[in-house]
């Protein structure tokens, strides 16, 4: 709940600093210009690897063109990135987004995503950024706005 009275980044600390790795999550099919921008941002200044993770669903779940938009998320983040100077590592992930996700944190390392403030998770449509943020065993930043969904 408190996510949603928010608009700036919130950091919520459980890894150290300083950040070896800064960890992209993309999962959706389109981009989030101002969190790519924050996780070029963040690895720049504390000099960190930048990886982009693109946390595929099978196709059963989310259908067979998801992978494609995903895949074109990454590869636009890398070119933003590149007009920073920030070299970018690209990593495509597949089976559950969130368990997959996860299984990329480790210490040493920020998480970096957005969260949609108007989503509103439930059994049938679970809110994977919510799940990621709470289950998460590294720091985590998070920016939440009030884009769709």
């Amino acid at each position: 709940d408190r996510m949603r009275k928010v608009d700036s980044p919130v950091l919520i600390p459980r890894g150290s600093i300083p950040y070896r790795r800064v960890l992209y999550a993309i999962t959706e099919g389109h981009l989030d210009l101002d969190v790519a921008i924050l996780a070029i941002d963040v690895a720049r200044n504390f000099g960190a690897e930048l990886t982009v993770a693109a946390a595929i669903p099978p196709d059963f779940v989310a259908g067979a063109g998801l992978g494609g938009r995903m895949r074109e998320v990454q590869q636009e983040v890398k070119r933003l990135a590149a007009s920073y100077n920030q070299r970018v590592a690209l990593v495509e992930l597949s089976g559950n987004p969130v368990r997959a996700i996860l299984g990329e944190c480790g210490p040493e390392q920020l998480l970096v995503m957005g969260y949609h403030k108007n989503r509103r998770p439930s059994p049938s449509r679970p809110d994977p950024e919510q799940n990621l943020f709470h289950r998460a065993p590294c720091s985590v930043l998070v920016l939440p706005h009030s884009g769709c969904c």
